[in-house]
């Protein structure tokens, strides 16, 4: 989840509910009848409260074990709309790329944020 303010790019990042000293990207189950785009949508949603606009897949899927069980996650590149205060309980914050990079505690996530960095770069030049 991305936005533009005053002509900067922020990233959108929560609170993990397991570790809530980590910041981690909005991300969940999927519903049944959902597909992969509209559970990233409604999850940005419920748990930071800011709905968007799908830009497409980020990256490849993630697969790590999240102490249950083997988990698979597409990340999305989501462009915010509006924003509510309304969160499911955990803190969001709206971070600098730079910051988001240093805040995130995994490389993937890292490389997750360059790919996004570039192709929101080439999306505005190309404008």
């Amino acid at each position: 989840m991305f936005r533009r303010k005053d002509g900067a790019i922020s990233i959108l990042l929560v609170r993990a509910k397991r570790d809530p000293t980590i910041w981690i990207f909005p991300k969940g189950h999927i519903e049944p009848g959902e597909t992969e785009a509209d559970a990233a949508l409604r999850e940005t949603r419920e748990e930071a409260g800011v709905s968007g606009r799908l830009v497409g897949p980020v990256g490849a899927p993630n697969e790590f074990h999240n102490g249950r069980a083997l988990v698979r996650v597409q990340y999305f590149l989501i462009h915010a709309v509006t924003e509510t205060a309304e969160t499911d309980g955990r803190e969001k914050r709206w971070f600098a790329f730079d910051e988001a990079i240093s805040a995130v505690p995994y490389d993937d996530m890292r490389r997750l944020l360059a790919e996004a960095q570039r192709r929101i770069i080439a999306a505005a030049a190309a404008r």
